[in-house]
């Protein structure tokens, strides 16, 4: 298994591996493997206290879903009605964006601290930063956040930068309009590749007003159009690019195409090409057509995503992709009733470390508010695991989970134990996710004393002191 003891010193090479056995001990680590007790988190933009969405967790291990903090409207609220996901920053907390309320009333930055489950305004929106984001924040390699703003700058969008440090605002570029502009109405979220440049969708505009495909430079602050979307490629983007192994992105327009329901499209960095892959397609035995949505890479190579529409219900489907190739096939069904998985997902899934795959729809289920669903890939199998029933959120919107991390800064200390050395400036707890990053100043030490976290990840190239202490991991031990 590559872990190599010294002393009780144990030092973990470049490596991945997932346990999945019932039990395994070692010297000083006792893992109780228990596959499923990944903690995700995600938005609701709906329902509540206020109905003006909810942060929730779902705990796979139990199958609970709990809400944590509900936001609120009006000029003093957090903004409500988040069409978006969290991102975990460098510095521990989440990071996620409004589409309404605040003090513009066209949404705001809030910050989660997972620790304390405290959900915090940081800043409003204006017409020059741009509003009404339906994406969520990536981080750059500069710390720094971008989002893409659907309104505001010059009335067709903005990239807007946050930081982190300072609660700064900023409207980096506008988008244009006309058939040699930008775009009109950026959606769904920048993708970041390794050259460090960032790239995203509009959803109108551009030399077809279909769309168009940009690429943002962070350093020299210069948003490119790189291709414009057309009827044959597919028009109207809503989700973001996803990136394949072999370097191209990946996503889905709602329109266009052979059937006008929608394509997947690929782009070529390198070459600057836009090629439509496939068409999705109607009736009982389609694909599933319109997606809102973006793909997920899973851990198989393959893309996975969620149809809104179509399918043997009419209610949207599971759809897997292999990168590169002229086909997609249908996985799964989603069913309407009460005992049904839900209908309509307007989002995108999320590989837990269980491997498995977990989105949201928008409504359907018990109480019509929407469900959490589980998606097997080895088993194709979809299962409902738990509805939304208005008090616990509601009617979720182009978001997805995130399964959330306390990682270790030895900001402080080499001591396991001192707060102020985690990310989330609290000690790991039996539920939480720690992840031991490579160039921290300290290696952790647990100083001859026990502890239980839930899942745990290392990287390459550090080290973890047990002494005459204890490490038990209840969920999935990761060795990268």
């Amino acid at each position: 298994m590559n872990i190599i003891f010294f002393s009780k010193r144990v030092k973990v090479y470049s490596r991945t591996f997932l346990l999945r056995t019932a039990m395994l001990m070692l010297p000083g680590l006792v893992f109780t493997i228990s596959i499923d007790g990944q903690v995700l988190i995600a938005l609701t933009s709906k329902g509540g206290a206020n109905n003006a969405g909810a942060v929730i967790e779902y705990n796979a291990g139990t199958n609970t879903l709990i809400k944590k903090a509900d936001f609120t409207s009006g000029n003093t609220g957090t903004g409500d009605q988040p069409h978006s996901s969290f991102i975990q920053a460098s510095d521990g907390d989440l990071y996620a964006v409004t589409f309404t309320g605040n003090t513009s009333f066209g949404g705001g930055v809030v910050k989660y601290n997972v620790a304390s489950a405290t959900l915090t305004n940081t800043a409003g929106f204006t017409f020059a930063t741009g509003y009404n984001p339906t994406g969520a924040f990536i981080q750059g390699q500069n710390a720094k956040l971008y989002a893409l703003m659907a309104n505001g700058g010059i009335n067709y969008g903005t990239v807007l930068e946050y930081d982190i440090v300072t609660n700064a605002l900023t409207g980096k570029v506008n988008f244009t309009a006309g058939t040699s502009g930008t775009g009109i109405a950026p959606s769904g979220s920048f993708v970041i590749t390794s050259n460090g440049k960032l790239y995203g969708m509009s959803r109108f505009g551009g030399l077809n007003n279909l769309g168009t495909i940009v690429e943002y430079d962070p350093t020299t602050n210069t948003l490119t159009k790189k291709a414009d979307f057309d009827n044959t490629s597919g028009g109207l983007p809503r989700g973001s690019f996803a990136q394949a192994s072999n370097g191209k992105l990946y996503a889905m327009t709602s329109s266009g195409g052979n059937n006008n329901v929608g394509t997947v499209i690929e782009y070529d960095i390198a070459t600057n090409t836009l090629t439509k892959k496939v068409d999705f397609t109607t009736g009982l035995a389609g694909t599933g057509y319109s997606p809102t949505g973006s793909f997920l890479l899973a851990s198989d190579g393959k893309l996975y995503a969620m149809t809104g529409s179509g399918g043997a219900s009419g209610s949207g489907t599971v759809v897997e992709y292999v990168p590169g190739t002229t086909a997609i096939v249908k996985k799964a069904d989603f069913v309407s009733g009460i005992s049904g998985t839900g209908v309509n997902p307007h989002g995108s899934f999320m590989q837990a470390s269980n491997g498995r795959l977990y989105g949201m729809t928008n409504s359907g289920g018990t109480y019509g508010y929407g469900t959490v669903v589980e998606y097997d890939i080895q088993t194709a199998t979809l299962i409902k695991k738990v509805d939304f029933d208005g008090i616990n959120g509601a009617n979720p919107l182009y978001g997805e989970f995130i399964e959330v991390s306390n990682t270790w800064t030895g900001a402080v200390s080499s001591n396991w134990n001192t707060s102020g050395n985690w990310s989330y400036n609290a000690v790991p707890s039996a539920t939480d996710v720690a992840v031991i990053a490579s160039g921290t100043p300290n290696a952790p030490d647990l100083s001859n004393t026990n502890y239980t976290i839930g899942n745990f990840v290392q990287h390459a190239g550090q080290t973890l002191s047990l002494g005459s202490g204890n490490l038990t991991v209840t969920g999935a031990f990761t060795n990268n």
